[in-house]
Formats: structure tokens, C-alpha cells, sequence
């Protein structure tokens, strides 16, 4: 951000007059003065600030008037302001409306200042509420432009992104984009050997100003050596993940407005080429399936069980007392259905060492196999 140097900044310079100190046809330009300020030996500065709130050049001189003499009339205000005295009165009534003066509780027909630092901060914080209100409908109208758009040229639904480098690319460019909200579905293959997700410090960054991110994996990603403790670390970071057995796609969705999946593949697996959807139906229904996926899969590493589920059990029960942390993550993992190989190298165990915590757990749960075991887990309200 660039500021404008003061000290080259014109400013309107009044020739001091006894009667008509605002007389707008002796305004000139000069430099080297402040907005509204006046300095020793020189004529009155006045510079239009409040145009802003409502007030337009006229409007403001007979204001600051009012605020210099309240008990000035309205014909002395015609006279210092070198204007009529129906003009005066309107230029009353204006400030009456935005609040900026009130009538007088003791002189019949006139017209006092409010305080300034109240009625100023008042209307600059209406008027922020009507720009919030005027930028919300700019986001309207800005659907009814994309249609007629649509209407027009219907490519400009989409943009097709050839080549794994582009691709890779523009998917960044769209996710660093985010406002709100990203919705990913991430199953192999990808278009690096190390893309995965949005990226660590890219997430993170995301994350930190608020733009919530939730992901639907595929039981085949976590397969990838290494890619749970990854995700492990981006849930600890604030990322929302769950998991199914196996994804129909993948897909990015941004603030509910864009959409990238990919087209085709080469035959090393990574997407030769992706398509972009722009705002339309067609992202509504991503964002749908999303949603739809989003419910029927398990959650990942510490979900906390609701407490109203939660089982009391005695207290010289062992069977009964609530899962250990450990337990709690092997439950989740058997959840997602994940091979025992794939188990025992996120546990950091043998598959002999898993396959023996699990009939531990199983004989916990009062179950005789591990189907059985997930049905028990979820009726104690363990999952």
C-alpha cells in the first residue's frame, strides 16, 4: 500500500472574510496545509471530509458553522455560508435526518449540534452496515451476471486444464484462493508422488484465517507409506478428516463456488488433464455428493466420543470401563477397515502383536469376531 506524500497534498485555502469566512467563490488551492486545520497566520483550511456520511461540500460548511456558534440562526448560517435561506434550511433538515443535530428543547424553531464524536461514530457505523448490506447484494447480482454469462457463452462453465504440471498448478492457485471452506475427496492417483492434500504449510495457512478444510479419504491413500502420519498431523492441525473404504472420484470444492476433478490419466496413474467448474448447478451437485459422502464415512484419529453416548460402566468391570487411548485408536482404525498390514505399520507393531491386541480388545467387547466387536463398539457408544 502506497500513501500520497501530505506535503504535495492540495488543500482549499479560505480568504479570511469578517462576515462570509465560507464564501465557496473564495476557495483556492494551495499546498503545504492539512484538511481542516488552520495555521498561525494563515487563512482557514476546509476541506470537505463528510461527503462520505451523506453530506455534500454546502452541507458540511453550514455543520461546521452550526458547531462553531450552535446558537447561530439559520438566516446568520445563509449569510456566513453565502447562500439562501431556504438552502440553509434544507442543509438543517439534513443534518437533523443523519442525526448530526437536534432541536432545540428551549428555542422555538432552531437547530443545536450533537456531539460530534457521537453522532460521527453513529452514522459511520450505520453506514458500514449498509455497505456490508450493499456488498452481500453485490454477491447477488453477481450470480445473475455469471448466468447471463452462462446463457451466452455455455463454455465458460468450464475450463479444461491439460498437462500434470498445469494441473497441479491451478489446483494450488484454487485452494490458496479459499474464503470459507474446502471440501476434498482424496484417493490416488496424484499428480505428484508427493501431492496429497493442500499442502502443510499451505493448510496451515488456510486454517490459520479461518477457512475451514474437511477431506474424505480413500482406505487406498492411507496405504501409502508414511501418508497417515501425515494426515495424523494435519487433524492435530485443525483439518477434518474421515475416511471410506474407496472414493467415486477426486474432487476439490472451494467456498462452495468452485470445483476441480480431474478428466483423464496417463498410464503412470497421474491426471493428464482436469477440468475447472465455475459457479453453477453443476458445483451444487459436487458439493451435494460431497455432503453425501461426507456422512457415511468414519471419522480419523480422535474423534471424541459424544459423552451422552458414553457407557457408566461399574467400576471393578474391566469389560465395561471406556477404551484405553490406545484401544480407542486401534477401534478406529478396524473402523475404516484397513488391512492388518497397513494397521500394524501405523501402530508401529507386528502383525502377530496387532492381531493379539485385537482379541484382546474383541474379548473386552464381549465379541467373537471383528465384525461383532464394530457393532458392540458402536452400541456402547465407543464409536
Amino acid at each position: 500500500m502506497t500513501f500520497r506524500d501530505s506535503r504535495r497534498a492540495p488543500a482549499f485555502e479560505m480568504v479570511s472574510s469578517p462576515a462570509r469566512d465560507c464564501n465557496p467563490e473564495r476557495v483556492r488551492v494551495r499546498s503545504g496545509a492539512g484538511c481542516g486545520q488552520r495555521r498561525s497566520g494563515s487563512p482557514c483550511i476546509v476541506v470537505p471530509v463528510l461527503q462520505a456520511l451523506g453530506l455534500d461540500d454546502v452541507a458540511e460548511r453550514v455543520y461546521r458553522e452550526l458547531l462553531k456558534d450552535p446558537e447561530c440562526s439559520t438566516a446568520e448560517l445563509a449569510s456566513r455560508c453565502d447562500i439562501t435561506a431556504a438552502r440553509a434550511r434544507r442543509c438543517l433538515d439534513l443534518l437533523l435526518e443523519l442525526g448530526l443535530a437536534t432541536k432545540s428543547r428551549t428555542v422555538r424553531h432552531s437547530v443545536v449540534p450533537s456531539d460530534p464524536r457521537i453522532a460521527v461514530a453513529q452514522l459511520v457505523r450505520s453506514r458500514r452496515a449498509e455497505l456490508d448490506e450493499a456488498a452481500s447484494t453485490g454477491e447477488e447480482l453477481a450470480d445473475y451476471f455469471r448466468e447471463g454469462r452462462l446463457r451466452g457463452d455455455p463454455m465458460r462453465l468450464v475450463e479444461v486444464v491439460e498437462g500434470a504440471v498445469n494441473v497441479a498448478r491451478r489446483a494450488v492457485e484454487i485452494v490458496e484462493g479459499a474464503q470459507r471452506a474446502i471440501m476434498v475427496l482424496n484417493t490416488p492417483p496424484y499428480v505428484t508422488p508427493t501431492q496429497s492434500q493442500t499442502s502443510g504449510g499451505s493448510e496451515s495457512a488456510l486454517m490459520s484465517r479461518g477457512v475451514r478444510i474437511r477431506v474424505i479419504y480413500s482406505a487406498e491413500a492411507l496405504e501409502i507409506p508414511g501418508y497417515l502420519d501425515m494426515i495424523t498431523a494435519d487433524v492435530a492441525a485443525g483439518e477434518e478428516a474421515r475416511l471410506l473404504r474407496s472414493l467415486p472420484l477426486k474432487l476439490v470444492v472451494v467456498d462452495q463456488s468452485t470445483a476441480m476433478l480431474p478428466l483423464t490419466a496417463t498410464d503412470s496413474g497421474t491426471e493428464s488433464s482436469a477440468v475447472i467448474v465455475q459457479p453453477s448447478r453443476l458445483v451444487d451437485a459436487l458439493s451435494s455428493l460431497f455432503e453425501a459422502l461426507w456422512l457415511q464415512a468414519s471419522p480419523l484419529f480422535g474423534a471424541a466420543v459424544p459423552a451422552d453416548r458414553r457407557t457408566t460402566p461399574p467400576a471393578d468391570s474391566v469389560y465395561l470401563l471406556p477404551p484405553t487411548p490406545e484401544e480407542q485408536q486401534l477401534l478406529e482404525l478396524l473402523h475404516a477397515g484397513l488391512k492388518d498390514e497397513v494397521l500394524a505399520r501405523r501402530l508401529g507393531i507386528s502383525e502377530r502383536t496387532l492381531r493379539r491386541r485385537v482379541v484382546t480388545l474383541l474379548d473386552r467387547l464381549g465379541a467373537g469376531g471383528r465384525f461383532q466387536g464394530g457393532a458392540q463398539a458402536v452400541r456402547r457408544g465407543w464409536l
